[in-house]
């Protein structure tokens, strides 16, 4: 039912499985291993072996924080669409979507990433494409995505795992907000 909230997860699709676990061991073995043995290697150290370490350790970190963004599932209440993540979620109120649809992966082509990740436990942060214009990902798996806009100039695209479901969730929660009115 929708008034309790719905929730659809957010499946990785394969090349995102396969993207996390390669950026994963690069970042979170080979750059601490590689940091070690340089420390062990150096006689002597000084500012610019400091710095550089610090550098390199600061690639680790980096990517912890942006796994708080990516997309852990979505949410449709009786009066909102949530993207739910591990940092804070993004809502986005029912009322105020204007258009909401199903894209086919031809229709968004090859985004151009202005702020944020490609690959990393997904595709997410801010967009741009000539078909849509700059617009927010928050997808996982390119096969169930779903485009909103909103506000009359805001866009999200989204890949909840049944987009079908999904989109009827948030019908069913338009309907219920036009018959409370």
């Amino acid at each position: 039912m929708v008034s309790d909230g719905r929730k659809f997860s957010s499946s990785w699709s394969f090349d995102v499985w396969i993207m996390t676990i390669i950026l994963g061991i690069i970042v979170f073995i080979v750059v601490p291993y590689a940091i070690w043995n340089g420390l062990q290697a150096i006689e002597t150290i000084n500012d610019k072996t400091i710095t550089h370490v610090l550098l390199a350790g600061l690639i680790p970190i980096i990517f912890m924080i942006a796994t708080l963004f990516a997309p852990i599932g979505y949410t449709v209440t009786e009066s909102s669409m949530i993207i739910n993540r591990l940092g804070t979620n993004i809502i986005v109120p029912i009322a105020k979507i204007d258009r909401i649809r199903r894209i086919t992966n031809k229709e968004i082509k090859f985004p151009i990433r202005i702020c944020g990740v490609g690959g990393f436990c997904g595709s997410y942060g801010k967009f741009y494409n000539h078909k849509f214009g700059v617009f927010q990902a928050y997808i996982t798996n390119r096969k169930t995505l779903i485009f909103i806009e909103y506000n009359n100039c805001k866009k999200i695209l989204i890949s909840p795992e049944k987009p079908e479901e999904f989109l009827d969730a948030v019908d069913q929660a338009k309907k219920q907000l036009l018959n409370k009115a």
